[in-house]
């Protein structure tokens, strides 16, 4: 199995400084900025997990993570308006996903982060035992998982001689999902990978969120945002807030 590497995001500027060079003039396509300022353009071909592939007109597609966007302007977007990686206010919908009776669900996070601790003895289960620490974000809709992102970082080393404890700091991430107009029922899962077979080592207790969306609907070209917050160790939604396809609120 491949393993995805992406650029520093120096060398990152550093390419995209000279692709902007080599294509002053591409074909219509999306408008990509990062948080460095720099600006990409092309025909965005894929979106994995939080990975987006990006087709220029030269070279190899470009991978980009979505942590590294500030915005995005479609090129059929009505008004371009950008779909900002931020928080704050949604995004237009592309004019073709009006026209195909799709909307977007926009989930915005007021509280980001999350940690998560587990004490490991470095003779036994250790690399199960990072693994179950692992921090999931998911989203299903209609049953189906539509957004799934893990956070594997391990932020922090305790030792405590012959155990170590593992601390994982993770920073929640606003995401949008694109689906068919109509009613749909959504849950929000945010967990550790496994909080299950090692329950006894986590410290506290392990990370297993889970928060269903009632039955609501989703018009043609409009976006129904979700802001969430931590509010005693639960998930809990705001009043949904429903914006036209040209990112305005109703």
């Amino acid at each position: 199995m491949s393993t995805k590497r992406f650029p520093p995001a120096g060398r990152l500027s550093v390419a995209l400084a000279v692709l902007a060079i080599l294509v002053p003039a591409l074909a219509p396509g999306e408008v990509v900025r990062l948080k460095d300022g720099s600006t990409l353009k092309g025909r965005l071909i894929k979106v994995e997990g939080d990975t987006l592939t990006i087709r220029l007109s030269i070279g190899s597609p470009i991978k980009v993570r979505r942590d590294q966007i500030e915005s995005i302007i479609f090129s059929d977007s009505i008004g371009a308006n950008p779909a900002p990686a931020l928080p704050g206010a949604a995004a237009a919908v592309p004019a073709a996903e009006v026209a195909a009776g799709k909307g977007t669900i926009a989930v915005r996070f007021e509280d980001r982060k999350l940690s998560s601790k587990i004490t490991i003895d470095k003779k036994k289960n250790w690399d199960a035992k990072v693994k179950s620490n692992e921090i999931v974000t998911e989203f299903v809709v209609d049953g189906i998982t539509v957004y799934s992102v893990v956070d594997t970082t391990t932020d922090k080393t305790i030792y405590l001689g012959q155990e170590k404890q593992l601390k994982n700091d993770a920073k929640l991430a606003d995401f949008e999902v694109s689906v068919a107009s109509g009613k749909h029922r959504c849950k929000l899962l945010v967990r550790n990978r496994d909080p299950d077979t090692f329950r006894d080592s986590f410290d506290p207790e392990p990370i297993n969120l889970v928060l269903d969306f009632e039955d609501f609907v989703v018009g043609p070209g409009e976006i129904v945002r979700f802001d969430i917050r931590m509010d005693k160790g639960l998930l809990r939604m705001s009043s949904p807030k429903l914006y036209q396809s040209g990112g305005g609120k109703k």
